[in-house]
């Protein structure tokens, strides 16, 4: 997997594209801007990638439905990425995968927040047929599980196992907000020197109480 943060042209898609054609990449991700000019660049982008075996994903950012549409209609995409804190929750993640499951879209959950939304992202992945993996941090930071009682987001062997219990399975560890609450500006005390960069991983998910809401 390679994510590009949106630095390239669509000439410098390509060549990068050629120039991994023998790694055997499972995706690449957010290559080109994803403004509505540039969506025929995406759809071209994607077939080139398709002839590679190769998946183009992006689309994290938009903000509801509404923003995925066109995005779809262009077909710029094998995999979109919507975010639910982006989204607003639960009904429009919905929305949105139903939407990409006609257009033959896959969808991975961009998820490279706090345990909160990991542990909702999850849950929602359950319910549509159309999702991938998800992606997640790695816990670089130790208050990282801390944060909350329950169920942690502690993927296994690839695989996240949800909690039966009611909601999310997980609460607040209220007693560490109070120790630790979050300060604006360097000397926040939630920094940890060294924990600058954000390593993510994916995994699949597992309900125990649901089948597993997509391919492993």
């Amino acid at each position: 997997m390679v994510d590009c943060h949106w630095r390239f042209t669509e000439a410098g898609a390509f060549a990068l594209l050629r120039d991994l054609a023998d790694v055997g990449l499972f995706w690449l991700e957010c290559s080109v801007s994803e403004t509505p000019e540039n969506h025929p660049a995406l759809a071209r982008l994607r077939a080139f990638a398709g002839e590679l075996g190769v998946r183009l994903t992006g689309a994290e950012r938009q903000p509801g439905l509404w923003s995925y549409a066109p995005i779809i209609q262009a077909k710029a995409f094998d995999v979109i990425m919507p975010d639910i804190r982006y989204l607003g929750g639960y009904a429009e993640f919905l929305h949105v995968a139903r939407l990409t499951a006609i257009g033959g879209v896959e969808v991975v959950p961009h998820n490279p927040g706090a345990p909160v939304s990991a542990i909702a992202s999850a849950h929602v992945c359950t319910s549509i047929p159309n999702f991938l993996i998800i992606e997640h941090m790695l816990a670089e930071n130790p208050l990282y599980h801390e944060m909350l009682t329950g169920e942690a987001f502690c993927p296994e062997g690839g695989i996240v196992q949800l909690a039966g219990a009611p909601g999310l399975g997980v609460s607040l560890n209220e007693r560490l907000m109070e120790e630790r609450p979050w300060l604006p500006g360097a000397d926040s005390r939630w920094a940890i020197p060294g924990c600058a960069s954000r390593p993510l991983g994916t995994a699949a998910i597992r309900h125990r109480h649901a089948p597993l809401g997509g391919r492993p």
